[in-house]
């Protein structure tokens, strides 16, 4: 929620995303970083900003790499779904969403 991440003092998303357990944010150059969530990324990652997905399961493999740049201080929730309930999203939300 907003008060919780007004608790945490990071800069970026991927900062804030990097405090979540189970979650490993590989950092790049601009402060973006690329979020490994069950030992998977990229195609296997699902980005949603808003109910929008922001990757699909043929965007490219490697790291997301300046894919969460955007400000927590603009973001009012944020969710991370583990696991079998990530399913719901399709086969590019296999690690996660």
């Amino acid at each position: 929620t907003t008060k919780d991440i007004a608790k945490v003092t990071t800069q970026t998303s991927a900062d804030l995303l990097g405090n979540v357990p189970g979650i490993i944010v590989q950092k790049s150059q601009l402060g973006g970083g690329s979020p490994v969530l069950r030992g998977m990324e990229s195609n296997r990652v699902l980005l949603v900003v808003d109910g929008v997905r922001m990757n699909n399961a043929i965007y490219r493999k490697g790291h997301l790499q300046n894919a969460i740049t955007g400000s927590p201080n603009l973001l009012d929730r944020t969710e991370v779904v583990f696991g079998p309930s990530s399913v719901i999203y399709g086969p590019d939300a296999l690690g996660g969403v």
